[in-house]
């Protein structure tokens, strides 16, 4: 029940798109009460896909991705935007879909707010989406933004 949202997931891949869907997760989580979770996933690519680059190691790579996620999390929000919010940063590596789904269920989330891009066509073949996929493996509501 909408009442019930004590705790909102919001994953973000920090695109101007997801940046408008910010202040939507905001504004429903500060007119609930509820505490936000922000989340970042630094894609698990396989190492062929993205070779060692003028001497840089995949795992160096990855881990400066973590690390740049982690710093930027928490710098969406002004402090105007984060006042009143009960908020939380967590950075994840893996499959996107698969690692919103896992933190919604390990956070105990009540909705998630994601936005989505809209692909359609043979970018949506191509690519996929997160969204459709969250939406079928997530046992908890979703508000999709578009």
């Amino acid at each position: 029940m909408i009442s019930d949202w004590k705790t909102i997931l919001f994953p973000t891949d920090f695109s101007e798109h997801s940046q408008r869907g910010l202040k939507v997760a905001c504004a429903l989580a500060r007119e609930r009460g509820a505490r936000l979770v922000l989340l970042h996933v630094v894609v698990d690519a396989p190492p062929a896909l993205l070779p060692d680059v003028a001497g840089f190691r995949y795992d160096e790579m990855v881990e400066a991705l973590r690390e740049r996620s982690a710093e930027s999390l928490p710098k969406l929000l002004d402090e105007d935007a984060a006042r009143g919010l009960e908020l939380t940063c967590r950075t994840e590596f893996g499959i996107p879909h698969a690692e919103i789904v896992r933190v919604a269920a390990e956070e105990g989330v009540d909705l998630i707010v994601m936005p989505t891009h809209g692909r359609t066509g043979a970018m949506h073949l191509l690519i996929g989406s997160v969204t459709e996929k969250v939406i079928r493996h997530a046992t908890c509501p979703i508000l999709v933004l578009k």
